[in-house]
Formats: C-alpha cells, sequence, structure tokens
C-alpha cells in the first residue's frame, strides 16, 4: 500500500507540473493572445480616425488565432521602422484589385478613408502598388495596409506589401 501512494504521489507531481507548463504565458495560445493592452498612437496618419497620442486599446497576438481581413486596424511591425506602426488592411491576398483611373479598385469598389475621401495616388505610387498585384491579386498571405490621412501617411504605396506574419494585434 506505501508504494502505491508513492507512485500517486509521484504521478500527480508530474501532471501538476505539466499543468503549470502548459498554462504558462509563454506557451498558453501562442503567448499572450488575446491579451488586451494599450497602444499611443503616434503621428498623424490615422487622423480622422485616431489623434496624434490619442490612447487606443488592442488585442495583442489576436492574429496568431485569427485570420487578417480587409478593414482591420491593427497593429504591425515593417523592417523599415522599428517601432509598431498602426494602420488598416485595405485589402488581402483573397480582394481582387484593379488600379482605374488613378484609384484602386478592390472588389469592385473605389478604395475610401473612413471619412469616404477617396484615396487619391500619385503615378508612382500606383507603380508601386502595381508591383505587387499580379492577375488581380497580392501575393499569398500579404496585405496592402493605409493610414487614414490620405494625404501625410506612408503606407503601401511608400512600402509596398506587408507579410501577415508582421501584423500582430487588432485595435477595439
Amino acid at each position: 500500500m506505501n508504494n502505491k501512494k508513492k507512485i500517486f504521489s509521484i504521478l500527480l507531481i508530474i501532471a501538476v507540473s505539466l499543468l503549470c507548463i502548459f498554462f504558462t504565458k509563454d506557451n498558453f495560445i501562442g503567448g499572450l493572445a488575446g491579451q488586451k493592452s494599450e497602444f499611443v498612437v503616434n503621428g498623424n496618419s490615422m487622423q480622422p480616425m485616431f489623434l496624434h497620442n490619442e490612447v487606443i486599446n488592442v488585442i495583442d497576438n489576436y492574429y496568431e488565432e485569427n485570420e487578417v481581413k480587409s478593414n482591420d486596424i491593427v497593429l504591425f511591425r515593417h523592417s523599415a521602422n522599428e517601432n509598431l506602426l498602426v494602420k488598416i488592411v485595405k485589402a488581402t491576398d483573397k480582394d481582387f484589385l484593379e488600379i482605374k483611373d488613378n484609384n484602386l479598385v478592390i472588389n469592385g469598389k473605389v478604395m475610401k478613408n473612413s471619412i469616404k475621401q477617396v484615396y487619391s495616388f500619385q503615378v508612382n505610387e500606383l507603380k508601386m502598388l502595381g508591383l505587387y498585384i499580379k492577375g488581380g491579386y497580392l501575393p499569398e498571405n500579404t496585405v496592402f495596409v493605409f493610414g487614414d490621412n490620405i494625404g501625410v501617411s506612408k503606407d503601401s504605396r511608400k512600402f509596398g506589401v506587408v507579410p501577415e506574419s508582421y501584423v500582430i494585434s487588432i485595435v477595439r
């Protein structure tokens, strides 16, 4: 009987240890996926939607468990900038894209910002976007991101597509 208690105690310790390891923040659902946090907007590229220094709520690591969709407002990393950036996903690799009359047309609709202003593009910006559009679609697992402030934002017009793996958090 004494040996059975020892074996049971050892198995119980092992089971509890494994549960503790599994539920640590580094192993549970990809780290801190789903944790809410605050982010301070830096710059004017998201006006009028968000103001410079405005605090916004985000869900960290949201895209470890969810698909990036058009019109998601996201935080992402970009190799040209060491800070996280906030932008709107305007197109994914599932959206049909055309360049017509100096506009980007997504699924048959001219791209607009949050207050329904049409994004204006310079010829060189349209050429940049056109480099990535093949047969009407973006390369697999990439997105176009744009700021809400049409005249100021540095976005996919300047740096092209963003790999979905760079998209980290969703704004809520």
